[in-house]
């Protein structure tokens, strides 16, 4: 299944990044959905990581909406909840 994974763009979404619980939650659930053999893209900010699938850097949310319909999946962790708005 092609799966992306939307985080908040304020703060990186990184293991080694101690100030962002919600980034690290959805980090954790992108690596779990990618080990369990998903394809797994993650939109975040920058200063991001992720090693299991491409990771597509953007400095504001909306900048993602143009992507999301070529997913089956959409988790949205974001602020802006762009999988509402643009379903």
């Amino acid at each position: 299944m092609k799966i992306a994974v939307l985080s908040d763009t304020r703060l990186p979404t990184s293991a080694n990044y101690a100030g962002h619980g919600l980034g690290k939650q959805v980090l954790a659930a992108a690596n779990g959905l990618a080990n369990k053999g998903h394809s797994v893209t993650l939109f975040a900010g920058a200063g991001s990581q992720f090693a299991h699938g491409p990771l597509v850097i953007e400095a504001d949310e909306k900048a993602f909406s143009p992507f999301l319909n070529t997913f089956d999946v959409v988790l949205d962790s974001t602020h802006q909840h762009l999988s509402l708005i643009h379903i």
